[in-house]
């Protein structure tokens, strides 16, 4: 049974490596962009801690009425 390669009559040591390709230099915009959503995920991310905090306190409260 003939492999692929012998099919196609191709030598299996001519084939190339794939080539990588350069990385582009990292864009200004895409730089601020990621800074802004950072900065937004982590004022987020107080918010959520002081709205957790607050309803652990209401909670309390709560349990010491009943």
């Amino acid at each position: 049974m003939l492999t692929f390669l012998e099919r196609t009559g191709q030598n299996p040591m001519s084939l190339k490596k794939k080539q990588k390709l350069p990385q582009s230099e990292p864009d200004m915009k895409d730089m601020e962009d990621s800074a802004n959503l950072l900065e937004t995920l982590l004022e987020r991310a107080a918010e959520y801690r002081k709205t957790s905090i607050e309803l652990v306190k209401l909670k309390t409260l709560d349990k010491q009425q009943i």
